[in-house]
């Protein structure tokens, strides 16, 4: 349930993405760049987000990764210049980490090893459905608003982080 959350609200801002670059009149390898810088940050942190699993409950770590996500899509908003598009990207990178390394280690924690697997390939097909939902949300939502839709994308997160937190068990 919570991770549904996450894989739509994470996908919200997409599709307004590119009407963004535009309309900040930015040069078009900037959508390229954005999403580079995301990853990027993602790559990085990622080894960090496993080893602090260790020290605190995955539950913990997802709470701690949809608020920072949700605040770096609040600052990618309002984000007026390339470095301030680069910055806000490379937070949401840094917290999107916490969530997908967090979310898999408390699969392997809380799973009987025999239904581990199991767990994995329905994480991995639930992010391959629920994303394609998400993407088609932030269209109709960009529609309406495109600050909008990072406002929802944000209060989405946030409810999906103490979601993270109310039903995942200490791991």
């Amino acid at each position: 349930l919570a991770m549904s959350g996450f894989y739509l609200a994470a996908n919200f801002a997409h599709p307004v993405t590119p009407t963004i670059i535009q309309n900040l009149e930015l040069n078009d390898y900037m959508f390229g760049v954005a999403l580079a810088m995301m990853n990027l940050a993602n790559f990085i942190m990622s080894p960090f987000w496993g080893k602090i699993n260790g020290y605190i409950s995955s539950r913990v770590s997802l709470l701690i990764g949809s608020w920072g996500y949700a605040a770096a899509q609040i600052w990618f908003a309002y984000a007026t210049t390339e470095i301030s598009i680069i910055g806000a990207r490379l937070m949401a990178g840094a917290f999107a980490g916490a969530i997908f390394v967090s979310f898999l280690t408390y699969v392997v924690n809380v799973a009987d090893p025999k239904d581990q697997a199991k767990y994995l390939t329905y994480s991995a097909t639930l992010s391959s459905v629920v994303s394609t939902f998400g993407y088609l949300i932030g269209g109709f939502l960009g529609e309406i608003s495109i600050k909008g839709t990072f406002m929802i994308q944000a209060i989405t997160l946030i409810v999906t982080g103490v979601l993270f937190y109310l039903i995942c068990r200490p791991d």
